[in-house]
């Protein structure tokens, strides 16, 4: 007679879905500290988990989960647009592989653990476990719908940090973009006197 008390557990990993993963551009692929409580409970811990339930105490993360930064730790979990700890500000990146997560009757055995996160790939979005549309997305993150063969999409929109000022204009070089004012006619006064006016003649 089986014991009802024991519960079994789930020692087979599930085979890692990467159909989300079409090309991982070179070794683009950064270690992280997730911070596994951000993926348990709430609306999308079903769609985290390629294998959870209340009998087992062993559970896998699916790969391809959209990760974001945790603005007081520095750690990662998964971007949500409703958080209020800095994953609902941009994608860093793609969990690279599934992570194995275990509990015990108290909860998670290890809050923290090292994994790899992507940020250099082109991916097929709609394979991802979550949506991530209207998201900021960092990195180099190519987009290819392999179902409707469409055009290549480019998900990235965070801009590199840093900032570049440009030259001030000199004698020999105007230094940078100038916006200049379109002439009043087509005359060379009018021509002078716009550029004149966006300090490139003196």
């Amino acid at each position: 007679m089986v014991n009802a008390m024991v519960h079994p557990e789930n020692f087979t990993a599930p085979q890692d879905k990467q159909k989300w993963l079409l090309n991982r551009i070179t070794d683009g692929v950064k270690k992280v500290t997730l911070d596994l409580s951000t993926f348990v409970g709430g609306a999308n811990e079903s769609k985290y988990f390629a294998s959870i339930d209340d009998e087992n105490t062993v559970a896998y993360l699916y790969s391809g989960i959209p990760l974001a930064r945790i603005n007081n730790t520095n750690n990662f979990g998964p971007y949500d647009p409703t958080a209020k700890d800095g994953r609902q500000n941009k994608v860093a990146g793609f969990l690279e592989s599934q992570v194995k997560v275990e509990f015990t009757r108290k909860g998670l055995k290890e809050q923290y653990v090292d994994s790899g996160l992507r940020y250099m790939a082109v991916i097929d979005k709609g394979e991802l476990p979550v949506a991530i549309n209207g998201a900021k997305v960092d990195g180099l993150i190519l987009s290819y719908d392999v179902s409707a063969g469409s055009d290549v999409e480019l998900l990235s929109t965070v801009t590199a940090s840093g900032s570049y000022t440009l030259p001030a204009a000199s004698a020999s070089a105007l230094g940078g973009v100038k916006k200049i004012a379109t002439p009043s006619e087509d005359t060379v006064s009018a021509l002078k006197s716009a550029l004149k006016s966006a300090g490139i003649f003196g």
